[in-house]
């Protein structure tokens, strides 16, 4: 288990601790410690006050044990209680009794298997009889599933509907917790696509005041979109190609969804043509905004403003290498071969080869450390030196990892995520398997899903990178594979 989960000292650690001075001096009637430790109601201070985490968090089918401080005055004298209210279906937790020669207990809640997951605003009360005085404290408690587990108070049972035929690109967090989700939304026939964002609540809901209707061009088959960036507040943009002809083209919109008025080429607000002359057939962008993209053999880079970098000129790659480009550490940049080799590119133009290794998915961590998958779906970690020190051990799931298709790779706070689809059509029809795998930095398989077998689900999680908020959950992009087109973001507990 992560140690964000219950039992592994998180609860020492979150968030401020709410502790107050006590003094010395008659009872506050129960009413709420004020800012000094004194009723907000009476003005008088209180007898005794407590001193505790303001968040936690427990697994569902276990306990988490929250230790409380208590400080005591003249007048508080025998045993104090603690207890929790506000629990709800699903939790329990015993009154706790702290004798007077005790300043510390443990509060213990228990979540039944069954209880249902998401924050809950708790209330503990502690009382003195003596000093016929209580005080209450504030207590954000999030119940979880174990690691590996569709959080289920996302969405409908984990996985937050989408708009159908909706290709995912990218996803991006707001500090709030919102989900912006980037794509090409495509026919049912693929003959007319168009790229889109939609945002989804942290509840995991269509937002109604996001606009959706990021509609630049009229539906084409040619449409293509290859990256977006997306800050706290929402706003930022969709990098994309096509219309009608070799060009490199970005949407920019504001927190609210709405065209961001600054651009407003060909008469169309907020579309920023950044080139005319060539179009994008892989983009990413680094951290500090500047984004490259490449056509054909040639790979540019623009500043965040979206003009072309004089400063970096074109660099020429040997041949036209189908695949994608990742940015990470000091902006690698990783060309993807789908044939005999791949390419890594650094922002000075070098030219570094890994050999003959037939990589399709790759990433990067924040040390430069480089990860690629080759078609046999072996994993391979190469230091930032480009030497190879790490070949991952294939977990032992069903069916068997060799079967993935349109498989990723994703790093998340430097921990390797393997996601993609499987086909099994032995001995009967075909069925599509999605399968989400995690792994630690030593290459082993960790405690991600079932015995550390990942989490599968019917259909196939997508291409787009995963993210992961602060309370370690963790978003992938999902789609059915039969008639219907249903698309959604699964959201999984890390």
């Amino acid at each position: 288990m992560r140690g964000f989960i219950a039992g592994l000292g998180l609860l020492g650690a979150i968030g401020a601790c709410s502790s107050f001075s006590a003094d010395d001096g008659g009872g506050g009637g129960g009413a709420d410690a004020g800012a000094d430790g004194r009723s907000d109601v009476t003005g008088i201070p209180h007898a005794f006050d407590l001193s505790l985490a303001v968040d936690a968090a427990v697994v569902t089918g276990s306990s988490v044990s929250i230790p409380v401080t208590i400080t005591r005055g003249g007048a508080a004298k025998g045993p104090s209680t603690l207890e929790v209210q506000d629990l709800g279906e699903g939790l329990k937790a015993e009154v706790v009794t702290i004798q007077e020669s005790e300043t510390t207990a443990n509060l213990v809640i228990v979540a039944d298997a069954g209880a249902k997951q998401g924050a809950r605003k708790l209330t503990v009360i502690g009382r003195n009889a003596a000093a016929s005085d209580s005080v209450t404290k504030p207590l954000e408690l999030l119940v979880r599933g174990p690691s590996g587990t569709l959080d289920q108070s996302w969405g409908t049972d984990g996985l937050a509907t989408l708009p159908p035929w909706l290709d995912v690109v990218g996803m991006a967090l707001t500090d709030e917790g919102a989900l912006t989700v980037a794509g090409i939304e495509r026919a049912h026939d693929d003959k007319a696509q168009r790229p889109i964002a939609v945002r989804l609540t942290i509840e995991g809901k269509l937002d109604p005041g996001f606009n959706r209707g990021l509609v630049l061009v009229p539906p084409s088959s040619q449409l293509s979109m290859s990256a977006m960036k997306v800050d706290g507040t929402g706003a930022g943009f969709v990098l994309f190609g096509g219309l009608g002809g070799s060009t490199t083209t970005r949407f920019r919109f504001d927190a609210a969804g709405m065209p961001d008025l600054a651009s407003n080429d060909q008469g169309t607000p907020g579309l920023q043509m950044m080139d005319a002359s060539r179009g994008v057939e892989s983009a990413t962008v680094d951290p500090t905004g500047n984004i490259y993209v490449r056509s054909g053999k040639v790979l540019r880079r623009y500043d965040a403003t979206g003009r072309l970098d004089a400063g970096f000129g074109d660099v020429t790659l040997d041949r036209d290498y189908p695949g994608d480009l990742v940015s990470g550490g000091d902006s690698l940049l990783i060309v993807l071969s789908t044939a005999i080799s791949t390419r890594v590119w650094r922002v000075d133009g070098r030219n570094v080869t890994t050999g003959a290794f037939g990589a399709n998915a790759a990433a990067t961590d924040s040390q430069g450390n480089v990860y690629l998958m080759d078609d046999a779906r072996k994993i391979t970690r190469f230091r930032s030196g480009l030497s190879a020190d790490i070949t991952f051990d294939p977990p032992q799931v069903t069916p068997p990892l060799s079967t993935i298709k349109g498989y990723q790779l994703s790093i998340v706070d430097d921990e390797l995520f393997v996601h993609g689809g499987t086909e099994d059509n032995i001995g009967g029809p075909i069925e599509s398997k999605s399968i989400l795998l995690r792994y630690s930095t030593s290459g082993k398989p960790s405690d991600f899903g079932s015995a550390g077998a990942g989490f599968t689900l019917p259909g196939r999680f997508g291409a787009a990178k995963l993210v992961k908020n602060k309370k370690a959950q963790l978003y992938v992009a999902h789609k059915a594979t039969d008639s219907s087109g249903q698309r959604a973001i699964a959201r999984f507990w890390d």
